[in-house]
């Protein structure tokens, strides 16, 4: 979805990525083909402010975008936003090929037909997949999106109370369809198969499977690393802080390691509880996906977002599903203007900020 408003700086943007606990915000400029980051915050997001892609306390979030912009020094209007919810719906059509304008059309006729909802009230939106040959007739494989109208008006409200202004909002996972196709641009790196990124958050993570700068499938589960810390609460004597202490020292406790003290026992119960239900949606994903065309096939798993960064988290991924998985770093791709920033942990965070900024 994208507006045309006068008025916005045409150089830097902000990108924002808003989610249940966290809000990313980066400045950052794209020229052909790079990113330079100003500046970039995580700042924290007052409790039940957000919930599966709806702003429920949008005044508060504008609150603490205006504090944070104004404390930090940011300078651009123009906003560029990322978004994820389960209530974002997809479906994969073909459709003939024709104009961007004939295609937009199309597209607005036949969502009715796909989706089990009152399509007044959801934007509508679509992705070319590519090209197919059905009956001697060349079309389009095209992704079709709908977003409740609900969830888009109320980041239009946030950010007009802000004094800024709304250019384009993008998908998650088109965002990091981007960012795979440019840095392996960059890198120069082919593959035969497709990728999936597997993107780990606090109350959400998604899998995003894509292909030749194409994004394949993408869906979004209603749990994230927070379950992991909620389970370790459970145990006694484990407070918020020691929690995260576990999460970030003990993280994924792999088959045959011994459990050497309580914290390794609760990390191993807590990851069970946690780890269990996320692969069973990550290979209820990747079945689905390669049962649908016998060419399809999983070569390389690239994970981001905080959850990801647990330890041992690569070797286990690795060891169940048999490919190659590393995180998916900007490196390349991203320069900043701080010295100081750490290249795995703002890629792990504002990996989606990034893609978000970049051209189709």
């Amino acid at each position: 979805m994208k507006l045309n408003l006068t008025g916005a700086n045409k150089r830097g943007k902000l990108i924002f990525d808003i989610g249940v606990s966290n809000l990313k915000i980066m400045e950052a400029e794209e020229r052909h083909g790079f990113v330079t980051v100003q500046r970039s915050s995580l700042i924290k997001l007052p409790e039940n402010a957000f919930t599966d892609g709806v702003l429920t306390s949008p005044a508060k979030i504008a609150d603490a975008i205006a504090q944070e912009l104004s404390a930090s020094g940011y300078k651009a209007k123009p906003v560029v936003l990322t978004i994820t919810s389960s209530q974002i719906l997809t479906r994969e059509v073909i459709l003939p090929k024709s104009s961007l304008k004939d295609m937009m059309l199309l597209v607005e006729a036949d969502a009715p037909n796909h989706f089990p909802v009152d399509i007044s009230e959801y934007s509508v939106d679509f992705k070319v997949l590519g090209e197919v040959s059905e009956d001697n007739l060349q079309q389009y494989k095209v992704l079709l999106i709908v977003t409740p109208l609900k969830i888009l008006d109320s980041y239009v409200a946030v950010f007009e109370k802000c004094g800024l202004y709304l250019e384009k909002i993008d998908y998650k996972g088109n965002s990091l369809t981007k960012l795979v196709r440019q840095i392996d641009d960059i890198q120069g790196y082919y593959q035969e198969g497709s990728t999936a990124v597997i993107d780990i958050g606090d109350a959400h993570s998604s899998v995003t499977i894509c292909k030749d700068g194409y994004m394949k499938f993408s869906r979004v589960f209603n749990f994230g690393s927070k379950l992991y810390s909620d389970e370790l609460l459970e145990f006694p004597g484990v407070t918020g802080e020691i929690a995260e202490r576990i999460k970030k020292e003990k993280g994924v406790i792999l088959d045959g390691e011994e459990d050497t003290d309580d914290y390794a026992r609760a990390a191993r119960q807590a990851w069970s509880n946690f780890g269990d239900p996320l692969l069973d949606e990550i290979t209820r994903v990747f079945d689905f996906f390669t049962s649908r065309e016998s060419v399809n096939m999983i070569d390389r798993i690239l994970l981001t977002g905080g959850g990801s960064m647990m330890p041992r988290l690569i070797r286990y991924f690795s060891s169940v599903f048999d490919v190659h998985v590393d995180y998916l770093r900007c490196e390349g791709l991203v320069e900043f203007v701080s010295p100081d920033e750490d290249m795995t942990m703002f890629s792990m965070f504002f990996g989606c900020c990034v893609g978000a900024l970049l051209s189709e």
